[in-house]
């Protein structure tokens, strides 16, 4: 916070324009909450017309149509049968519900003892305490350690850096979950491709089956 921030007055597609009607190519919203562009007419719309009817509804309590017609269609896009969804107003908040998830399935199948977590160096997950604790940088992890979990970080798919196998990444897995405990692991958080933390990179094709085998074998 100790740098003046440039005063945006208004912005269109890629676009921003400070009060001086300087203009800047928004390269940093797209990751956040504007992926889809400033200023799109058809978007202002829609949430125009929600906002007469109801702007808010208790998740616990109400659904609406618009809402579950909004879940069915991203139900369609998953590779997953019967898929359910949770909607949540941002990453930090989803990721924070995966692992209160994880934590309450190992609990329902009488697995009291596995809280802990394991996810990958490098990796950014939000900036919550719990999303924070599984993230892998560790400056930014730094200030809050006394505060947060002691989540367990395996190393991460980067072929540039260190060409390997999905087998050899799934083995690196599956040694971490035995010598930390088995009976004490309740998740795997994992980005499907790596973003924030080291820059769009893709894992290689036989990552995640191999991944997957040993999140099957271990629960």
């Amino acid at each position: 916070m100790g740098h003046a921030r440039p005063k945006i007055s208004h912005g269109e597609g890629i676009y921003l324009w400070d009060e001086s009607g300087k203009r800047y190519i928004d390269g940093s919203g797209g990751p956040l909450v504007v992926n889809v562009g400033h200023g799109r007419s058809e978007i202002v719309a829609a949430m125009q017309a929600q906002l007469s009817k109801a702007a808010y509804l208790h998740a616990t309590m109400f659904t609406s149509e618009p809402l579950e017609q909004y879940a069915a269609q991203i139900a369609q896009l998953l590779p997953l049968p019967d898929a359910k969804i949770y909607p949540l107003s941002s990453g930090s908040e989803v990721v924070e519900g995966a692992i209160k998830l994880a934590r309450q399935i190992q609990m329902a199948r009488g697995a009291h003892g596995r809280f802990r977590i394991i996810s990958r160096a490098h990796s950014y997950h939000g900036t919550t305490l719990g999303a924070l604790a599984a993230s892998g940088r560790v400056g930014m992890r730094a200030p809050y350690l006394p505060m947060m979990q002691d989540a367990i970080h395996v190393q991460p798919p980067y072929p540039y850096r260190h060409p390997a196998s999905g087998a050899e990444f799934a083995a690196q897995l599956e040694e971490t979950i035995q010598a930390n405990g088995p009976d004490s692991i309740a998740v795997f958080l994992a980005e499907s491709i790596s973003g924030a933390g080291l820059g769009a990179i893709v894992p290689p094709d036989d990552y995640w089956p191999r991944i997957r085998e040993v999140c099957d074998r271990y629960g």
